[in-house]
């Protein structure tokens, strides 16, 4: 008999090779299985009922949140985007087109005098109940530091008239004033003022705070003590002096100042003369950095560690000190003459001029950078630049001070000759360029300022802007200057590009290098496959370079590789190029850049620089962090990141294209704010077929959420359609979701008031019901208000509410997470016009960390995703910044897919059942809700219904192997159970045989049971 072919032979073979296969992979599963048997005794078996709820509660899903997504990107400020400052204020009061605001909230330590120059003013304001947009503005002249009028305050009866303060001091919750004829007036900075008794009839020249009360003196030597201010008793004097002022050590050593240069020191209720090396009157004095500084007259300053030994400080110039005063770690000193005097120390000081006709009299500090001076007809001088520009207040105060000292961050405290005293806001004005029609401004309207700029401006004071001044990512080399600029942009360029200009002399031969160069974090090269390609992309047009050639390269511990961009044209044009970096000895220490270049002399005008992988479907986001969240599969993705509103992001920069990036200021100087296009973000969502969460911030105007609604809804022919298609999308993205969820909130705490809040959400709500694309969209539509409302009641027009949650685990997760929704439940606001049995809180952020020594795992992150889901949460997404992409990945991954494929429809019941009769165990009916049941529990299910399929949740945070066992007369099978370890890697995808089953679930791990009909998961 002939032999069958070949060929037939290898087909039966690899049958055989199949068979065998298949059968040892069902032995090893058989020996796991009782493996995991014998290792569980029967006090691991854990038994549960499930039911259908009679109410059916119906969820609405879990997911992701993302706030922030890395970019693809290795380059940072790629697309030279100008800086955005926005910034609310809480009006006083106004007169016609004049705002008056808090200075410190004007100034928050950021903004100097004339930032806001320009800038666009929108006017909300609170009208019967309701928020509304009053007016829109351009602001002409923004003021800071301010004196605003002063107010009199209302003195005890029994004090003379006439007798006017000479000093104050303020110790805590405690304030006093000394002067004339005696006068001790305590609680100065309060609401009532009460008189002391010094027991005196001299003028009380000076007072300064000891840690157990106060210490004052006399132009007739008195030196007086009390710990209330009320009662005063005298110390010991050696020597009779006329005093003009005291200062006192953080270890209460107390110096006294006097005429003829005399100064007395000591502690403890005794004074001794010591020597001063001067016969000048001294006037003035002060504590600070660990020393004393003593000022008087002919330019005189001292200088002391001990307030035993003094110093002269040489070279003062000539004026006659009046006033020394410290705070924020400087001494400022004010004179005759126009004189002042700055020092860090105490001992070496810097002096200016401000004005020399004028003689100043006192001053105060309400920063290092911010200074006021009063002279000697009662005016006052502002500078908020450290004193190397002044401008005289031009507000007419209605006194003429004498002596002046800060009560808070933003009030005044003011004596005049004739005894009054008074109280002055500092404060701040805005002008606009028109004064609002028909109606006025109303003290606690907000007024919401925003304004970008270039660069770095000087008179912005916050502490980043010198770190970002010298950490500004390019750099530019070679004879060159480069600035960027707002003239232009390339297409789809967002609004501003880099102008880089080099001299030279084409005619002669003599030619200029201008290069850029910025450098490039190793890691982000080292974390990708070392046969990666990359790409180097850029907009670039040029004006009179002779050769027509840009170069652009990569440089490193390697040879560098690039290219030559020849005849680059005078009209913006995208140049690319690919290429694979020989990268092997590559190192993180080691200096990676990216160079552009070009010979001059002539300009190069650059927009939406590139340098990263060379293939990315994704454009703008990572591609393994995107495939991350593709892989998860999740139902909702909330997106925070895209900024719409946001204070730190352009207005409508939602609708920029992808590869556009706006710079920012954070703490360490110069960075990148994280902003996204709407577009690939919403191409994400469609992507991994899951709704979109839109976030609105309460930045956001009117204006912006109508554009947002174009945005999504619009045809081409429309501006938004228009740079929606710009992006790669012509069809409005309405048409590819079928929910889409809307969040207004306020991260910032811009708004004030819980009325406020719930105002403001009602108004975006409007703002969106009032769009000409609504009634597209109306169904697919769902509001949530994030507001956070102190009084616990939701009082907004929003379907839903959001809070976030944040779970520490511990050695115990499960009291852990117990603990974390105890606090999460404080957050969610009571809804008393609506039906009980609709969850109506989302908790729109799940963040899990684990304690140095413990462990995060796959049962932890499911169970703070589905713990709630059902009882008062309808919807829970999983914070993505610590788990994507990183070690944690997959667990994070399978997390999410698994809960989005289960958790969906309606919640069913599930009862703990006792042993060994199998009753539900006491406390828990049929009917109990999920929260109940799992409750402290380390074994926990959870079990949904759905059109599609019926699944429930195995979580085992115990840590031990556990046996759970089901009872229901629900039609569970046939049905898939999926089993996870604790990293979230699928070990094992079974058939379930019977209702009644034992399924085995590991330590930290999950079993997923769905019914044949599902094919999601996995």
């Amino acid at each position: 008999m002939a032999r069958p072919p070949t060929r037939a032979r290898i087909k039966k073979r690899l049958f055989v090779i199949a068979g065998i296969a298949l059968a040892v992979i069902a032995l090893l599963a058989g020996m796991l299985s009782w493996l995991l048997s014998s290792l569980i005794g029967p006090a691991n078996l854990f038994r549960f009922q499930i039911d259908a709820l009679p109410d059916s509660r119906n969820i609405l899903g879990t997911g992701i949140n993302l706030d922030q997504a890395p970019p693809s990107n290795f380059i940072r400020d790629a697309s030279f985007e100008p800086l955005v400052f926005k910034h609310a204020l809480t009006l006083f009061g106004s007169e016609k087109n004049i705002l008056t605001v808090s200075s410190e909230e004007a100034s928050s330590g950021l903004f100097g005098d004339g930032f806001f120059n320009g800038a666009t003013a929108r006017i909300l304001s609170d009208t019967q109940g309701s928020l509304i947009h009053k007016q829109t503005a351009t602001v002409t002249h923004y003021g800071i530091n301010r004196v605003g009028p002063f107010q009199p305050l209302l003195l005890p009866t029994d004090i003379q008239p006439g007798r006017a303060a000479l000093d104050f001091v303020r110790k805590g919750q405690q304030s006093v004033a000394v002067g004339q004829d005696g006068l001790v007036i305590r609680n100065v900075t309060g609401q009532t003022l009460q008189s002391g008794n010094s027991g005196l009839t001299a003028d009380l020249t000076g007072v300064c705070a000891l840690s157990n009360g106060f210490l004052a003196v006399s132009d007739q030597g008195d030196v007086i003590w009390s710990t209330d201010g009320m009662a005063w008793t005298s110390w010991m004097m050696l020597m009779e002096a006329r005093l003009t002022a005291v200062a006192a050590s953080d270890h209460d050593m107390v110096a006294a100042i006097g005429l003829d240069g005399t100064i007395l020191a000591g502690s403890d209720g005794y004074l001794n003369p010591v020597l001063s090396g001067t016969d000048r009157d001294l006037r003035s004095i002060a504590f600070g950095q660990s020393s004393f500084v003593a000022a008087g007259d002919d330019g005189v300053l001292l200088h002391s560690r001990n307030g035993l030994v003094w110093e002269i400080i040489p070279d003062t110039p000539e004026t006659d000190w009046q006033s020394v005063i410290f705070r924020d770690g400087r001494f400022l000193v004010v004179g005759t003459n126009g004189q002042v005097g700055l020092s860090d120390d105490g001992r070496t000081f810097s002096f200016l001029t401000v004005d020399a006709a004028l003689d100043y009299v006192d001053a105060i500090m309400l920063s290092v950078q911010q200074l006021i001076l009063l002279d000697s007809d009662g005016r006052f001088y502002i500078s908020n630049d450290s004193g190397r520009s002044w401008q005289r207040s031009g507000i007419e105060t209605e006194i003429t001070s004498r002596r002046i000292d800060l009560i808070g961050n933003d009030k005044i405290l003011s004596a005049d000759e004739k005894g009054r005293l008074s109280q002055a806001q500092i404060i701040a004005e805005i002008v606009l360029d028109s004064a609002i029609a028909g109606q006025d401004y109303q003290a606690g309207d907000i007024c919401i300022l925003e304004i970008s700029k270039a660069t770095v401006p000087d008179n912005y004071l916050g502490s980043e802007a010198q770190r970002a001044r010298q950490n500004d990512p390019w750099q530019i080399m070679g004879n060159a200057t480069g600035e960027r600029t707002r003239d232009e942009a390339a297409p789809s360029g967002g609004t501003a590009a880099m102008r880089l200009t080099a001299g030279g002399n084409g005619e002669t031969g003599q030619q200029d290098v201008a290069i850029l160069s910025q450098r490039i974090d190793p890691a982000l090269i080292l974390n990708k496959p070392r046969n990666q390609v990359y790409r180097i992309e850029l907009f670039m047009r040029q004006d009179q370079i002779v050769s027509r050639s840009v170069m652009a390269w990569v440089s490193g511990p390697f040879s560098p590789v690039g290219t030559q961009f020849e005849n680059v044209g005078g009209a913006f044009r995208k140049y690319t190029f690919t290429f694979v970096l020989p990268a092997e000895s590559l190192r993180e220490q080691d200096d990676v850049r990216f160079n552009i270049a070009f010979h001059g002399p002539g300009t190069l005008l650059l927009d939406r620089v590139y340098f990263g992988p060379s293939t990315n479907p994704y454009p703008g986001i990572d591609k393994t962090f995107a495939d991350s969240v593709i892989a998860a599969s999740p139902a909702i993705i909330r997106l925070p990141m895209i900024g719409i509103g946001s204070r730190a992001i352009a207005t409508d920069a939602f609708a920029w294209s992808a590869g556009n990036a706006q710079p920012g200021l954070g703490p360490d100087g110069y960075g990148t704010n994280t902003v996204l296009s709407a577009a690939t973000a919403l191409d994400l969502c469609i992507t991994a077929d899951a709704s979109p969460y839109l976030v609105i911030d309460s930045f956001s105007s009117e204006t912006e959420v109508m554009n947002l609604m174009e945005y999504l809804c619009a045809p081409i022919s429309e501006n938004f359609g228009q740079q929606r298609m710009d992006s790669g999308r012509a069809a409005p993205y309405s048409e590819a979701f079928n929910r889409i969820f809307v969040e207004i909130g306020d991260p910032e705490d811009l708004l004030s008031g819980d009325q406020r809040k719930a105002s403001y959400v009602n108004l975006m709500i409007r703002t969106i019901e009032q769009s000409p694309y609504y009634r597209l969209v109306k169904g697919k539509l769902v509001f949530v208000d994030g507001m956070d409302y102190q009084d616990g009641v939701l009082l907004s027009r929003a379907d839903y509410h959001a809070s976030d949650l944040t779970a520490l685990l511990s050695e115990d997760p499960v009291l852990s997470i117990d603990e974390a929704f105890l606090s999460y439940l404080d957050q969610i606001p009571r809804t008393p016009d609506r039906a009980e049995s609709t969850p109506s809180e989302i908790m729109r952020s799940a963040r899990v960390d684990a304690r140095v020594g413990t462990n995060l795992r796959m049962a932890d992150l499911v169970s703070i995703l589905v713990r709630d889901l059902g009882v008062y949460t309808s919807m829970s997404c999983l914070d993505t910044t610590p788990g994507l992409p990183n070690e944690t990945n997959q667990m994070y991954v399978s997390a999410v897919r698994e809960v989005s494929a289960a958790a969906r429809g309606g919640v069913l019941a599930v009862s703990r059942m006792t042993e060994p009769s199998g009753s539900v165990q006491p406390g828990n009916a049929s009917a109990a809700a999920p929260d109940e049941q799992n409750h402290g529990q380390s074994v926990q299910v959870y079990a949904y219904s759905s059109e599609q399929n019926l699944s429930i949740l195995l979580v085992n945070q115990g840590s031990a192997p556990a046996i759970v066992q089901l009872s229901t007369l629900l039609p569970i099978t046939p049905a898939t159970v999926r089993k996870f370890d604790e990293a979230g890697h699928l070990l094992s995808t079974q058939k379930l045989r019977s209702p009644s089953s034992r399924i085995n679930v590991l330590p930290g791990g999950i079993a997923v049971i769905v019914t044949a009909q599902e094919d999601q998961g996995g």
